[in-house]
C-alpha cells in the first residue's frame, strides 16, 4: 500500500456514491410501494452499514500490513 493517502480519498467517493446509490434505491422503492420516505431512509442507512463493514475491514487489513512491516 504505497499510495496510502490515495485510497482513503477514494473512500470517501465510494462513501457519496454508496449513499446516493441508497438514495437512487429508496426511491424507487417508495414509488413502488409508498412507503412515504421509509425505503429512503432504511436504504441509506444499510448502503451505509455495509460502507462502514467495510471501511473496519481495510483498516484492518491495513494495520496487519503495517505491523509486518515493523516501526519505521
Amino acid at each position: 500500500m504505497k499510495s496510502k493517502g490515495l485510497i482513503f480519498t477514494g473512500m470517501g467517493f465510494e462513501l457519496v456514491g454508496v449513499v446516493l446509490a441508497g438514495l437512487y434505491i429508496g426511491q424507487k422503492i417508495d414509488e413502488i410501494y409508498g412507503w412515504g420516505g421509509l425505503g429512503v431512509a432504511g436504504m441509506i442507512f444499510l448502503a451505509t452499514g455495509g460502507w462502514i463493514y467495510h471501511l473496519i475491514i481495510l483498516l484492518k487489513r491495513f494495520m496487519d500490513d503495517q505491523q509486518q512491516k515493523g516501526p519505521q
